[in-house]
């Protein structure tokens, strides 16, 4: 109810306010700004207060009755910054820049979203026994943006006649629209649905080089250097056993020294202006990301060095805005071989007990069990730690003793190559009074998870190419048509890969909600009527790679391949402005499922899912709850006020 007094209290405030335009024409917000001397010192701040209602935004199932529906009163984000120049005055540019932004979110009632920690391992007695996290539930200011920028014609003094700076801290950074590269640092896309380019709650801490490089000022540059994670900073990080299962590593288990995830990035931007009416911008770029230490199964069982070189361009000539990009990947990810087995407590005969997850005991010899995972023993441990490791053995006997790998025990090293690209184009026609016309469409290649097994057990350890496009920090949701749902991260419907053959260990498919195996095209309309601002658009949305099916279901007793047409959404994005401070706005959409979701419909996309359908009696499941994909329409409505100054 607190939502939809909210929606009805936005609507009629901003039918007042249009009613009321020519009152507050004059109402012209001033910025908070000091000169004394050659320093100027600006404040900003920004107060964002906003509902969200979705529907079906998970399962696209109205046989959930209701549990498939997420309601948000209120969530606030609060931003205060501050901006202080030094030399303008004197110079006509400014010596020393210093920029830091605070903010402050939280939703109205959930005290646990404010500042949950990352998950981190919990040992029992040497045995990992699950993940813990907890949350801090209290109202906290963090920083969000902090840097220094100077101008080193000056600092070094260098006698060019354009100006060159350096910037460190943490500060956004893109390549292009924020495809190949974007500023999401640290971040998932906003489940909730918020729809809003302020999301990214922290910049990445970074260093760049910028400069000109002609005398009109039409050619400039950026160096870019981030560090994205760091593992050597301290005695516990880089001796932390994380590499005891990795092949040769058995009695050297530490992490080791150097193990920092960074990327550079460089870029190229060109403006040919001829006249006031007509510019042109040309922006090629590279990108170089190393990722020394990943996360595949385990901590620490992979590394990567990507590339990507992309080109950008952007147009705007009298009536007509036009933009393209391309960004195609280069490089590889080496998957390092691996031990899978591991020491896990589990539950046998009332008792808590501490067993191995890849060994299994031959004959029922005391303290094991035939068939079941052999116990962690010392005399145990002493044989699996010692014998050889290769996949060769998988399901074989260890030597001459009770213990016998599993099939999936041993993962063989091998290596992935990437090779995915994307482009993307739009193009607006504001030649009509009032109205504008836009048109986009974009391609993002797909495949399939080159570490997952599909056919039959191991066959992903072997080299291979892996052709999806692979982003870094993206959170593409389009520029001239945009996207409040699929794209947006605000509709978290599941984005389905292949179904592995039937038998394996893990016989669900993967997911995916970046830019990467996607095909869309859609329209949009912009039109302005007094304070109001109405931007309706439509876009539909295609697999570039379509999901095998492997005979997954009774229905289904033939390999073959769900439609690659994921559906059709429409938007609408409304703002009203009160001055150059307020802003009331509503974003909302609806999703229609194309025949992609109706092949689909019913199939378990996890064990959870199976394990109802399973357990359902022969007249259907008893509950009420349906926790399988549906093909019924989805729609979200996100309403709030902003306010800056």
């Amino acid at each position: 109810m607190p939502f939809f007094i909210l929606l009805v209290a936005s609507i009629l405030s901003s039918v007042h306010l249009c009613l009321q335009s020519t009152l507050v024409e004059s109402l012209v917000k001033e910025k908070l700004v000091w000169n004394f001397g050659d320093s100027t010192l600006q404040f900003c701040s920004k107060y964002r207060l906003e509902g969200f209602y979705g529907k079906n935004t998970r399962f696209l199932n109205d046989d959930n009755e209701g549990l498939d529906q997420s309601i948000i009163p209120a969530r606030h984000t609060f931003d205060l910054g501050g901006f202080y120049e030094y030399g303008r005055g004197k110079y006509d540019y400014s010596l020393v820049t210093i920029k830091a932004v605070v903010r402050n979110k939280g939703i109205w009632g959930d005290p646990e979203l404010i500042a949950p920690t990352d998950r981190s391992t919990v040992g029992v007695a040497g045995i990992q026994a699950g993940d813990h996290y907890h949350a801090l539930n209290k109202h906290l200011l963090w920083v969000r943006e902090l840097w220094i920028e100077s101008n080193l014609n000056d600092m070094l003094g260098l006698s060019f006649y354009n100006s060159h700076t350096f910037t460190a801290g943490f500060f956004p950074f893109e390549l292009g629209r924020g495809i190949a590269l974007g500023d999401a640092y640290a971040m998932d896309p906003d489940f909730l649905g918020f729809y809003s380019p302020n999301a990214v709650d922290q910049y990445a801490p970074g260093l760049k080089f910028s400069g000109l490089l002609d005398y009109d000022g039409n050619v400039s540059y950026d160096l870019y250097v981030e560090i994205i994670s760091n593992r050597s900073d301290n005695f516990t990080n880089i001796n932390k056993k994380i590499r005891a299962q990795e092949y040769g590593h058995q009695f050297t288990p530490a992490r080791g020294f150097g193990k920092i995830n960074w990327l550079c990035a460089g870029r190229l931007q060109w403006h040919f202006r001829k006249n006031d009416s007509c510019d042109l911008m040309l922006e090629p770029y590279v990108l170089f990301v190393d990722q020394r230490e990943q996360r595949l199964e385990f901590l620490g069982d992979a590394e990567s060095k990507l590339g990507t070189v992309g080109f950008a361009f952007e147009l705007n000539a009298s009536d007509v805005q036009l933009g393209f990009e391309f960004a195609q990947n280069l490089g590889r990810q080496r998957v390092f071989g691996w031990d899978r087995n591991e020491s896990q407590l589990v539950l046998r005969d009332g008792s808590v007990v501490a067993v191995n997850s890849q060994v299994t005991a031959i004959n029922s010899v005391s303290p094991d069990t035939a068939g079941q995972n052999a116990l962690v023993t010392k005399a145990n441990q002493a044989i699996i730690t010692t014998s050889p490791r290769s996949q060769q053995l998988n399901g074989q006997q260890i030597d001459t003793s009770n213990l016998k790998n599993s099939t999936t025990r041993f993962r063989d090293p091998y290596t992935n190559t990437f090779t995915g690209y994307m482009a993307v184009w739009d193009i607006m026609y504001s030649g009509f009074s009032g109205v504008k016309l836009a048109a986009t469409a974009g391609v993002a290649t797909g495949g399939e998870n080159p570490n997952k097994d599909m056919r039959q057990c191991n066959d992903s350890n072997e080299d291979s190419e892996y052709e999806g496009f692979v982003s870094l920090q993206e959170q593409y949701a389009g520029k001239l048509v945009r996207s409040a749902f699929l794209m947006s991260g605000s509709g978290k419907i599941p984005r389905i890969l292949s179904f592995p053959a039937q038998g394996l260990y893990d016989p669900f498919p993967e997911q995916t909600s970046q830019f990467t195996n996607l095909l869309f095209t859609g329209v949009a309309l912009y039109t302005d009527v007094g304070k109001w601002s109405l931007n309706p658009n439509v876009i539909s949305y295609w697999q570039e790679h379509p999901s095998h099916l492997a005979a997954v279901a009774p229905q289904r007793t033939a390999d073959g391949y769900a439609s690659t047409w994921l559906g059709i959404e429409f938007n609408l994005f409304a703002d009203v402005y009160l001055d150059n401070s307020i802003k009331l706005y509503s974003v909302s959409s609806v999703f229609l499922p194309g025949m992609h979701y109706f092949d689909l419909k019913g199939i378990p996309l996890n064990k959870d899912q199976k394990k109802f359908l399973d357990s359902a009696t022969t007249t259907g499941p008893t509950t009420e709850r349906v926790p399988v994909l549906g093909t019924n329409a989805a729609f979200t409505v996100n309403i709030g006020i902003e306010y800056k100054f």
